[in-house]
């Protein structure tokens, strides 16, 4: 595929790529060699002074949209509709990506180790923090999706869903330093990590004949 038809089809830009890249080997080497970064307490102090008891209501559902059971759940959904609507290539790729996506993460936590903030944690969760799991998985996840929808639909509607959804995975990014989880460093990795990989993965020839409609 050339540029043009790269652009066509909404897949991120290299240089898009290349600034994203840059900002997560720059968090890892800052958690790696001084357990931190810059970003982590100022970024923190300004998200807890929103932290309410409505607010907390409204941030845990936001924040559950990016776990590993709704995220699954709404893969299966969503392949099954791809399958019916586009074939069963879009449907692999739908479904892999994620998976893929996930076992990536999890081996970069293993690498890294760094344990989650000894701050409040208003939601249980255990593991290691470094990235955030659910801000890769959500850009993985609804940004595949995203791609999909504005290279398949017809009509305005798909650049407001398009919207929606990379409203959603700052949301659900942001959502993980509210309650506690992980710091802004994390969170800013693991969207990073999940713009690349998606933009990455979209440019495997096999992957990108079934995001254009080349068979079925």
């Amino acid at each position: 595929m050339s540029g043009n038809n790269l652009s066509k089809y909404h897949i991120p830009p290299l240089w898009a790529m290349a600034v994203a890249a840059a900002l997560f080997l720059l968090m890892a080497f800052q958690v790696i060699t001084t357990g931190g970064s810059v970003l982590d307490a100022s970024v923190y102090s300004a998200v807890s002074g929103l932290i309410s008891p409505v607010m907390t209501k409204i941030v845990t559902v936001i924040t559950h949209m990016g776990s590993q059971p709704v995220l699954i759940s709404l893969c299966l959904v969503s392949c099954l509709l791809i399958w019916k609507a586009w074939g069963w290539k879009l449907m692999t790729v739908n479904g892999a990506n994620l998976l893929l996506a996930s076992l990536c993460n999890k081996l970069i936590k293993e690498l890294v180790q760094r344990p989650r903030p000894e701050l409040e944690q208003l939601v249980a969760q255990g593991g290691y923090s470094f990235p955030s799991g659910h801000s890769l998985s959500s850009m993985a996840f609804y940004g595949m999706l995203a791609i999909i929808l504005l290279a398949r639909l017809r009509g305005k509607k798909k650049y407001g869903i398009a919207a929606l959804l990379g409203l959603l995975i700052l949301l659900i990014g942001l959502s993980r330093i509210y309650v506690g989880v992980h710091f802004a460093s994390d969170v800013l990795a693991g969207l990073c990590e999940g713009f690349v990989w998606i933009g990455l993965v979209s440019r495997i020839p096999w992957v990108a004949d079934a995001i254009r409609g080349t068979g079925r």
